[in-house]
C-alpha cells in the first residue's frame, strides 16, 4: 500500500497520556507493533503509525531530527544558564549600591529591613530589576515628583503581573510617600487585606516621623 492510501485509510486516535512528542512517538510505535494503521494529531501535524518513525515525527513537528533537536535544546539551556549566572553576578555586585541608594529615601529605622529586602530581591528571579525600578520611583517621589510622574516610571518598565506587584510593594513598604502612591495607583482595586496592610504601614510611618521629631528635640 502506498503512502497516499495509508494516509487515506488511517484511523484517528486520541490519548490522555500524551504530553510531548516522545509520547506520540511511543504511542504510534505501539500501534505499529500491532500493525494498526492510525494517525495522531500533534501541534497541527498528522503523524502516522505506518509511515512515521522518530525522526520523521520530529522533522514534521520541529523541523529537524530528534538528535539535532536535543543538541539545540542543550545549547539553549547552556545559554540560559550562562545568562542567568551573569545576571546573578551583576545583581550581587550591585547590592552595596542599592543599599546605599535606598538609604536616601527610607526612614533610618528601616535600614535593616531595607538591607534584607535588597538581598532577597537581588537573589530572586528578576535579579533586582524590580528593585531598581522601585528605587527610581522612590527617588522621583522623594524629590517632589508627582504621582503621575512616578506612575509613568512604573508603567514604562513593562512589568509582568508578578514583578509589577513586587515593585509596587517595595515602594509602599519603604518610600515615605509609598502609601500615597499605592492608594493613587491601585485606587478602588485595593482589597480588604491590602487596605489593612496599607493602614499598618501608614501608622508605622507616622511612628517613625514622631520618633525622628522627638530625637531632634532632645
Amino acid at each position: 500500500m502506498n503512502s497516499k492510501k495509508i494516509m487515506e485509510n488511517a484511523v484517528k486516535v486520541e490519548s490522555y497520556s500524551v504530553y510531548d512528542l516522545d509520547d506520540v512517538v511511543k504511542l504510534l510505535g505501539d500501534y505499529k507493533a500491532q500493525k494498526k494503521n492510525v494517525y495522531y494529531e500533534f501541534n497541527g501535524h498528522k503523524l502516522y503509525s505506518m509511515l512515521d518513525d522518530v525522526d520523521s515525527c520530529y522533522q514534521k513537528v520541529v523541523g529537524m531530527s530528534k538528535k539535532d533537536f536535543e543538541v539545540r535544546q542543550a545549547r539553549l539551556r547552556k545559554e540560559m544558564e550562562e545568562k542567568r549566572a551573569a545576571e546573578e553576578k551583576k545583581a550581587e555586585e550591585k547590592i552595596p549600591e542599592w543599599i546605599e541608594r535606598g538609604k536616601k529615601f527610607i526612614y533610618p529605622q528601616q535600614e535593616e529591613m531595607w538591607k534584607y529586602c535588597v538581598d532577597v530581591r537581588a537573589h530572586d528571579l528578576y535579579h533586582g530589576n524590580d528593585l531598581e525600578n522601585a528605587l527610581d520611583i522612590m527617588e522621583c517621589l522623594d524629590n517632589g515628583g508627582t504621582i503621575e510622574e512616578a506612575n509613568k516610571i512604573l508603567d514604562d518598565e513593562n512589568h509582568s503581573g508578578t514583578s509589577y506587584g513586587i515593585t509596587l510593594s517595595i515602594v509602599l513598604s519603604f518610600s515615605k510617600r509609598g502609601p500615597e502612591f499605592y492608594r493613587a495607583v491601585r485606587g478602588a482595586d485595593i482589597s480588604e487585606r491590602q487596605m489593612k496592610e496599607l493602614e499598618k504601614i501608614e501608622k508605622e510611618n507616622a511612628d517613625y516621623e514622631r520618633e525622628l521629631a522627638e530625637a531632634e528635640n532632645e
